[in-house]
């Protein structure tokens, strides 16, 4: 039968091939220097969408010769067999005894992105975090852990995409599109909602008073009787002090964030910093309208106060004298007598009622004033409280995928000791394509894992007082990992920048360059548990099997492999048909096959040291030749009886 290295793997491939001198001498892929079995790679499998429930897709793919297979649920949506929770206890039992009984690994479990995109509980429609939506997310994740737990698998893979950022500033080798360092956009978030409260864009504009400077180019400010800066009772900061032109008017300047924005860059400021601190120039323009108008409002509503006193004086001055002086001598004699410095004009023929309307057209007047005020003051304290209060959406969103991989790493954990399982189950977040968001560079990617690792160091800490630090690591470690992504990685391509005079074929070679620089950057930080190999051309999604299309992708698996990476690598090239996801992986990967040799005495031997074939030399083998037979004969010969020459000679 046919043996595969190293693991003498056999599988229902397996048809007693022979191999014949011919093609004996045929050498594996010359990409890699460590040919990978077939034994170390496998296939994904889906449920639904016309291909059936997993118990078919499983028992399709083992045929196929898959030795690894990943079980990708769908959506569900009324198709039965679709969804995890199609699968009770009986049905999950049968495909670990189908996968036991095939000499198979079940080796991961892939949340469907349909279901769940990724668990930072963004909502784009909404505009905002939702610890509701992120509960719906870990609930779904979690969902994927018990099945894995159930069949025997060890990753459980989600994919990122966790809030959008841009891709130009944040690497300069790259662009989403033309004109994008002008459109770029960077989100501010209110923690206590979880709303995206603002958002900054490069192009951006904002008018700004331009201060005073003493002769050393210093700002100046407001200056009290000690000599010191004057601090604002509302803001808590020194008053600026802004130049003004001939007529007395302040003048302002236009300031552009991106000249903003590269001025900080050049100073060594963060760019969180340089957005937040932007925005509070953008809210100053607002916070002086609304204080400015809160404070002239102010003066009318204590002038107001004030009046009121007067006029109250006047109303119960003329009052008594309404009652102990006739009406014929009050109004002439006492009309210049009137207290508080008040006027009472001419035609005014009772006072009394003029004073009582004067007093109603003051309440007025002191409502209004404190209305105002009061509006203005609560509007520039709630702008006041944006400032203090935003955050990027980077640091909101970043804290809130790696809480929600920290909890989730914590019930992998749990449910991998509490059945006592041989393999770790672990929680694999996935590089998605550029343009979905954070998580899909493999800085992102890298740093989310090690985020994650971190914030369930500190929740085990607390949680189990009693478990030292080296210890939560590394079941931080072993439940944490990263899925690496060969094509969503490799459609980087399209947004790579061309140097001026640059060939298409140069500026490939330099991006895979890049890709294979990547891959490295990955192997050393550790983070690698799970891999979905699948080529492309790096312009779009696709599904194509490794060999069809252009990524460094058999030099990178034998980078890794050479490095020990120790996780399963699974196919998802369907686009080319189910069988080709695996045969063609097989033959860009030097899959070897060692086999046993049918000798001149009817006996089994193994062959010769040294001599082993790839799959390149069987795939299309037929009876030990990779040429089609020149003849037919038992029962594929055609009848004779049914079919003839045109010349009527027969074929035997």
């Amino acid at each position: 039968m046919v043996l595969y290295d190293p693991h003498a793997y056999y599988h229902p491939m397996d048809r007693e091939y022979f191999e014949s001198n011919d093609i004996a001498s045929m050498q594996p892929s010359d990409r890699i220097e460590r040919p990978i079995s077939v034994a170390e790679v496998g296939q994904s499998v889906i449920a639904g969408r016309g291909k059936g429930d997993f118990i078919q897709t499983v028992t399709s793919a083992i045929r196929a010769g898959a030795g690894v297979i990943e079980l990708q649920p769908g959506p569900g949506e009324g198709e039965p067999g679709a969804a995890i929770e199609d699968y009770g206890t009986e049905k999950r039992q049968e495909l670990r005894e189908i996968a036991k009984a095939s000499g198979v690994e079940l080796s991961s479990v892939h949340v469907s992105p349909q279901v769940i995109g990724n668990v930072s509980g963004i909502n784009y429609q909404q505009r905002r975090f939702s610890e509701e939506e992120r509960f719906r997310e870990v609930s779904e994740v979690k969902k994927a852990i018990d099945m894995a737990a159930d069949v025997g698998a060890e990753a459980v893979v989600v994919h990122t995409g966790e809030f959008p950022r841009t891709i130009y500033d944040k690497y300069r080798d790259f662009k989403q599109y033309t004109g994008e360092e002008e459109d770029a956009i960077y989100h501010l978030v209110d923690p206590t909602t979880g709303r995206i409260i603002e958002s900054v864009a490069d192009k951006q504009e904002v008018w700004m008073p331009i201060p005073k400077k003493d002769k050393y180019g210093n700002e100046m400010f407001l200056l009290g009787e000690d000599g010191k800066p004057v601090i604002d009772e509302f803001t808590e900061e020194k008053i600026p002090i802004f130049e003004y032109d001939e007529k007395g008017n302040v003048k302002t300047q236009k300031l552009k964030f991106r000249d903003f924005k590269e001025e900080k860059l050049k100073q060594g400021w963060k760019m969180n910093d340089i957005v937040k601190d932007f925005f509070k120039m953008q809210q100053q323009a607002e916070v002086s309208h609304a204080l400015g108008s809160a404070r002239e409002y102010e003066k009318h509503y204590f002038k107001g106060l004030e009046e009121r006193d007067r006029i109250l004086k006047a109303l119960e001055f003329f009052k008594k004298i309404k009652e102990h002086v006739p009406k014929e001598k009050w109004v002439a004699e006492y009309r210049k007598k009137v207290p508080g410095g008040l006027f009472l004009p001419d035609e005014v023929v009772d006072p009394v009622d003029y004073f009582r309307d004067l007093l109603n057209e003051n309440e007025r007047n002191i409502a209004y004033g404190r209305e105002l005020a009061i509006s203005g003051r609560k509007q520039a304290r709630m702008y006041m409280d944006a400032v203090k209060k935003a955050v990027p959406i980077e640091e909101f969103g970043k804290d809130k995928s790696m809480q929600s991989l920290a909890e989730l790493g914590i019930m992998a954990m749990n449910k991998t000791h509490e059945r006592g399982l041989k393999k770790d189950i672990f929680v694999a977040p996935e590089n998605i394509f550029p343009e979905m968001g954070y998580g899909s560079h493999p800085d992102e990617l890298i740093e989310l894992v090690h985020g994650a690792r971190k914030k369930m160091v500190e929740e085990l800490r607390k949680k189990y007082p009693g478990m030292s630090e080296a210890r939560a690591r590394k079941e931080a470690e072993e439940h944490i990992k990263a899925t690496f992504d060969t094509q969503h990685m490799g459609m980087w391509r399209k947004h790579f920048i061309p140097k001026p005079g640059e060939t298409e074929e140069q500026t490939d070679k330099r991006f895979n360059k890049w890709y294979m620089d990547q891959v490295k950057k990955l192997q050393k930080a550790g983070v690698l548990g799970h891999i979905h190999l699948v080529d492309g051309f790096g312009y779009g999604h696709t599904h194509l099997p490794v060999g069809s299309g252009v990524h460094p992708i058999p030099e990178a698996v034998d980078y890794l492999k050479k490095k020990g990476f120790k996780g399963k690598m699974i196919s998802e090239g369907y686009a080319e048909g189910d069988r080709r996801m695996l045969t063609k992986m097989w033959e860009a990967l030097g899959s070897p096959i060692t086999r046993e040799r049918q000798i001149m005495t009817g006996g089994l031997a193994p062959s010769p040291p040294g001599m082993t074939t790839a799959w390149t030399n069987i795939q299309e083998g037929y009876f030990g030749r990779t040429q089609t037979p020149y003849y037919h004969f038992g029962e594929h010969s055609p009848d004779p009886n049914e079919w003839t020459l045109w010349s009527g000679v027969r074929l035997e």
